[in-house]
């Protein structure tokens, strides 16, 4: 494997692989979702949200652009997108806003998108998912 840097696109970095290697048929995934804290106890608490993004072989994806933002609208702020580093993580900060109810049971579903620059947001390598964050009122 050749270190990061250099021209082209066949440029990898430690076992991950630059996202312009990435082609159908292998597609991109978001492979782990963790939050952090885990749950939503304030609005004053931002949460962080850590996506890791692979390939459909397993190896992370450096340069991959991730999204995400808060279902309904309102609930967290939406960030822009991000790219992934060269373990093929990325971080997203969000902050709850007004718009959040704070009671028993309630939640904020996050969906999160991961795709190549350049495609078409629906098609190509691209994935999507949906992630649940519970509120915790403390």
């Amino acid at each position: 494997m050749r270190a990061a840097g250099g021209t082209g696109g066949g440029t990898t970095t430690g076992n991950a692989v630059n996202v312009s290697q990435v082609s159908l048929p292998n597609r991109l995934l978001i492979s782990s979702v963790r939050f952090i804290p885990t749950t939503i106890g304030s609005r004053t608490q931002p949460i962080v949200g850590r996506f890791r993004i692979t390939d459909t072989r397993g190896r992370g994806v450096l340069g991959a652009l991730v999204f995400a933002q808060g279902i309904p609208f309102g609930r967290v702020s939406t960030p822009p997108e991000v790219r992934t580093d060269a373990a093929g993580f990325a971080e997203i900060r969000f902050q709850p806003q007004v718009g959040l109810v704070f009671r028993r049971g309630a939640s904020v579903v996050f969906f999160v998108r991961a795709r190549k620059a350049g495609e078409n947001l629906l098609a190509g390598v691209s994935a999507r998912r949906l992630v649940q964050v519970r509120v915790v009122p403390r």
